[in-house]
């Protein structure tokens, strides 16, 4: 990643990211932000996720959520953003800011019962592949 933006540590870094943790992101986007429309993650996939195709095909589609999401701007200020994109110890900044304020546990809906239309499809409207780099605030990111 680059980066002309003052709120990262440095102009150029790279890190590498387990899908768990753009579930994460995705999760915890969604809590920070309610009312936001989060891009999700790919569905997971149990058969065939080594497939050299696959394995393609979902890294593009998690560097087009990555890209969506630092492109919105809500999601784009939001500091676990930040940490999923800089921190080196991802598992272990996320162990540690959820011992200093644990995120709230997820609602059950009306009268304790499951609620709400939720759907963690999404689905892709255009043919566009963008490469890995997002906008902040007019700055490459």
């Amino acid at each position: 990643m680059q980066t002309t933006s003052k709120a990262f540590r440095v102009p150029e870094f790279s890190v590498t990211r387990r899908y768990s943790d753009f579930l994460w992101l995705y999760k915890v986007l969604n809590t920070n932000n309610p009312g936001v429309v989060v891009p999700p993650p790919p569905e997971k996939q149990a058969v065939g996720r080594f497939d050299e195709n696959f394995v393609e095909s979902r890294r593009a589609a998690l560097e087009r959520m990555v890209n969506r999401i630092c492109q919105h701007p809500i999601l784009l200020h939001d500091g676990d953003l930040k940490l999923f994109l800089e921190s080196e110890s991802l598992s272990q900044d996320i162990k540690n800011r959820e011992k200093q304020s644990p995120l709230p546990a997820e609602s059950k809906g009306f009268l304790g019962f499951g609620g709400g239309i939720s759907s963690s499809k999404f689905i892709e409207t255009d043919d566009v592949w963008l490469p890995f780099l997002a906008l902040v605030s007019g700055a490459l990111l």
